[in-house]
C-alpha cells in the first residue's frame, strides 16, 4: 500500500455540494451566461463594423498599388482578435448552461462538465496572458536594443 491509499482509505469525502454552494454557483451562472451573451453580441457587432468599413473605405483610404493587400490584413488582424475572443466566450457560456443543469437535475456529471467548461475558460485566459506577456517583454528588449543603436 503506497502513502496516498494510506491516506484515502481512513477518509471518506462528502462530495455534494451544500446549499449555500448551490446558490453561489447558480450566481456565478446567471452572471457568466449575461457576460458571454454581451460579448457574443459586441463580437457580432464588431464583424459587422468590419464588414462595412471594409467595404466602404477599403478602396479609399489607401491609394497605392496594395490598398487590397492592406485592407485584406487589416481584416485577417481583427478576424485574429475575434476569434480569439470567441473561444473564452464559449467556454464561460457552455459553464453556465451545463452548471445550472446539472444543479437542477442534481447531476454531478453535468455539473463537472460545467465546472471543466471553466477551468478551460480560466486556462485559455492564463495562456493568452502569457503570449500577451511575452509579447510584451519581445517589445521591451527590442526598444531598448533600438534606442541604444539609434
Amino acid at each position: 500500500m503506497d502513502h496516498m491509499e494510506s491516506l484515502d482509505s481512513g477518509m471518506q469525502m462528502d462530495k455534494s455540494l451544500t446549499d449555500k454552494a448551490q446558490e453561489y454557483l447558480l450566481t456565478a451562472c446567471k452572471w457568466a451566461k449575461f457576460i458571454a451573451i454581451v460579448g457574443f453580441v459586441v463580437m457580432g457587432l464588431v464583424i459587422c463594423g468590419i464588414i462595412g468599413a471594409l467595404c466602404f473605405m477599403g478602396g479609399n483610404i489607401f491609394d497605392g498599388p496594395d490598398n487590397g493587400a492592406i485592407t485584406l490584413l487589416i481584416g485577417l488582424v481583427y478576424g485574429a482578435i475575434l476569434l480569439a475572443n470567441f473561444f473564452p466566450l464559449k467556454y464561460l457560456y457552455n459553464f453556465s448552461i451545463k452548471t445550472r443543469e446539472g444543479i437542477e437535475t442534481s447531476s454531478t456529471d453535468t455539473i463537472t462538465e460545467g465546472i471543466e467548461n471553466l477551468k478551460s475558460f480560466f486556462k485559455f485566459i492564463g495562456v493568452f496572458t502569457a503570449i500577451v506577456l511575452g509579447f510584451y517583454a519581445i517589445i521591451i528588449v527590442f526598444g531598448g536594443i533600438v534606442s541604444v543603436f539609434a
